[in-house]
């Protein structure tokens, strides 16, 4: 009796810590100044790439539309070969942060495009105006992580008793960088997959300069200013050693704010994702 109602006592404690979303939760100050957590500042050597996929559609702006059968089909096009005269719905989004000097990298992938409101209308987030602004990571949006290590001429990750590596080209000017080949290790088992241009779409990451990263759920404005995103409180992720709760197990990726996150009548510092959303080990992990 006395350890249940000792469990009881910290999921009590623990809900009036958080506010979970569909892909995230929000963590309130108090409780994340209590977790074991490692720092990974995305310092000025930090360079964006970032891998764009639109469609050409026929109206001029989906999210006004709220009808699917609107948008007649179309063929899928990489956003940045295409001109903006043409405009372009955005389908994914994802983003890697490189840096040269410290041989790391941080792949993150976006959530899926079309979401679903509490009345069921279907409607495209990246169509809105602030996802125009592709030098802006917002942390509302994101999906999966992985921490890579870079060497010279790949990005290497650990995934439990899995390795990969991801075979790159960085153009001349390094405007972009190509991804040519995924290797899998596993035990003795070794695994090649060229990435075949001609059977889909290139993976190409694009260079942004002036990134910056933050949250915002007000998507249709067309502006980075204050009142309608909040950045980070230090630019970087943290990754937490420590369990949260009984269910959240250690090495979940947080970012923290630099003010409080208005949801609803509380207020939260912090958004974390579950650790099953980091798809590698953290870099102190690394061997």
């Amino acid at each position: 009796m006395r350890y249940l109602l000792f469990a009881v006592l910290i999921l009590s404690c623990l809900s009036g810590c958080v506010s979970k979303g569909k892909y995230f939760t929000y963590l309130n100050n108090e409780c994340a100044t209590g977790l074991n957590k490692e720092f990974v500042p995305f310092d000025n050597s930090y360079v964006l790439y970032v891998r764009q996929i639109c469609r050409e559609r026929p109206v001029k702006n989906f999210y006004t539309s709220h009808e699917p059968s609107d948008v007649a089909p179309v063929k899928r096009c990489d956003c940045d070969a295409v001109p903006p005269a043409n405009n372009p719905e955005k389908m994914e989004i994802a983003y890697l942060l490189y840096s040269e000097r410290e041989k790391k990298a941080f792949y993150i992938t976006q959530v899926p495009n079309y979401d679903m409101d509490l009345s069921g209308t279907r409607t495209g987030v990246y169509d809105m105006p602030l996802y125009r602004i592709d030098n802006f990571l917002n942390v509302s949006h994101f999906n999966t992580f992985f921490c890579l290590t870079v060497s010279e001429d790949s990005l290497n990750f650990n995934a439990g008793r899995k390795k990969g590596s991801w075979l790159f080209k960085k153009s001349a000017d390094g405007n972009s960088v190509t991804i040519t080949d995924v290797n899998f290790t596993k035990g003795r088992k070794e695994r090649n997959y060229p990435v075949n241009p001609s059977l889909a779409f290139p993976i190409v990451f694009y260079k942004r300069d002036n990134w910056s990263i933050g949250y915002s759920n007000d998507f249709k404005q067309q502006t980075l200013t204050a009142g309608h995103v909040t950045y980070l409180h230090r630019r970087g992720v943290y990754f937490s050693t420590s369990k949260l709760g009984y269910t959240v197990k250690p090495d979940f990726p947080l970012f923290e704010f630099e003010r409080d996150l208005a949801v609803g009548e509380n207020r939260y510092r912090w958004i974390y994702f579950r650790s099953a959303r980091l798809k590698s080990s953290i870099w102190s992990k690394y061997k």
